[in-house]
C-alpha cells in the first residue's frame, strides 16, 4: 500500500512539473505571437508613412545630382537671381552649363 502512495506522489509531482512547463511554453508562444503582431503592425504603419511622403512638388534653392557613389554629377541652383544648370563628367570637370548662355526674352 505504501508503494502505491509513493507512486501516486511521484506521479503527482511529475504532473505538477509538466503543468508548470506547459504554462511556460504557452506564455512563450503568446509572447512570440504578440511580438510578431507588433512588428507587422509597425511595418504596415512605416509603409503607410513612406507612401504619404510622396509629394507632387519639391521646392529648394539648390539641387545636386549625384551618382551611386555620392559624387556630384550635376547641379541646379540660382546664381545672381538666375537659374543655372551644370553637368559634370566623371572627373568632376564642367561639361555643360546654362550660366553663360544668352536667353531670348519674350517681349
Amino acid at each position: 500500500m505504501e508503494g502505491s502512495i509513493e507512486e501516486v506522489r511521484g506521479t503527482a509531482q511529475r504532473i505538477s512539473k509538466l503543468e508548470r512547463e506547459n504554462r511556460f511554453w504557452k506564455l512563450g508562444a503568446v509572447l512570440a505571437i504578440l511580438a510578431l503582431a507588433i512588428s507587422l503592425t509597425a511595418g504596415v504603419r512605416a509603409q503607410e508613412r513612406a507612401n504619404s511622403l510622396r509629394a507632387a512638388t519639391v521646392e529648394a534653392q539648390h539641387f545636386i545630382l549625384t551618382n551611386p557613389d555620392g559624387k556630384a554629377m550635376g547641379r541646379i541652383t540660382i546664381v545672381n537671381g538666375r537659374p543655372v544648370m551644370e553637368l559634370y563628367d566623371s572627373n568632376g570637370k564642367l561639361i555643360f552649363s546654362t550660366e553663360n548662355r544668352i536667353v531670348a526674352q519674350a517681349r
